[in-house]
């Protein structure tokens, strides 16, 4: 947070920190949260996120690579993002990544523009909002660790975004599909073609390889390259 604040030349604060722990399947999770004063910038009527993780290795300093989510108040549209999420959640104002290996220097980078609101509204609900930031990164042990970062400004209603579909639209789905695929290793011995999995599973390319890329970080499974396709091996402790 200090080189957050030299980056930014805001004053910045961490409030409210709290830990709780569940399980939820074979994953184990933990959860640190935390209120984060000043994360964002509010501009007139857009609130921008981006100059914070100017901070060199911002996410491989708190817990390596891992999966990243953001929620925004619901009476404010997406203006803009870089990059695109790999899945979003219109009916909860979420999108998301599921590892930070697409992100540059000051990534991710998005603008929440303000939709219209009557004369007096925004004096009646009053300037408190809530903007979560959920960075769930890995445990050794293959289980999740989120931390929450919490902003302060003003509550807001629903609003839909439209981006291009994604397959997996949340968290929980992302569980059900690596899950899905386990079984299927389990079921042809340990050891499957890439493409074999995504015709199995009924899923893409794209997003078989974005799930097997996290699942070998997780030390789930191995890939290997075999001419032009990859070999996906089931790791031994997750072959029961």
């Amino acid at each position: 947070m200090e080189e957050a604040r030299a980056k930014t030349s805001r004053n910045m604060a961490a409030e409210s920190l709290s830990m709780n722990e569940s399980v939820k399947g074979s994953y184990h999770i933990i959860r640190y949260m935390f209120k984060w004063v000043n994360f964002s910038v509010i501009e007139n009527s857009r609130i921008k996120i981006g100059d914070v993780f100017k901070v060199e290795n911002f996410f491989e300093n708190l817990y390596g690579n891992g999966e990243v989510r953001i929620e925004y108040p619901s009476e404010y549209i997406i203006e803009s993002v870089t990059p695109a999420p790999h899945y979003q959640d219109p009916a909860a104002n979420m999108l998301g990544w599921y590892g930070i290996e697409d992100f540059k220097t000051g990534e991710p980078r998005i603008i929440f523009k303000e939709k219209f609101s009557p004369p007096g509204f925004l004096e009646i609900i009053g300037k408190n909002w809530i903007l979560v930031i959920i960075l769930t990164a890995l445990l050794l042990s293959g289980g999740y660790v989120g931390v929450y970062y919490y902003r302060r400004h003003k509550l807001m209603s629903k609003e839909k975004m439209e981006f291009k579909h994604h397959e997996v639209k949340s968290p929980a789905e992302i569980e059900d599909a690596e899950e899905k695929i386990l079984n299927l290793l389990r079921a042809a011995g340990g050891i499957m073609y890439q493409h074999k999995i995504a015709e199995a599973c009924g899923f893409s390319r794209a997003k078989t390889s974005k799930l097997l890329k996290v699942m070998e970080s997780k030390g789930m499974v191995k890939r290997k390259q075999k001419g032009r396709e990859k070999l996906v091996t089931l790791m031994e402790e997750n072959k029961k």
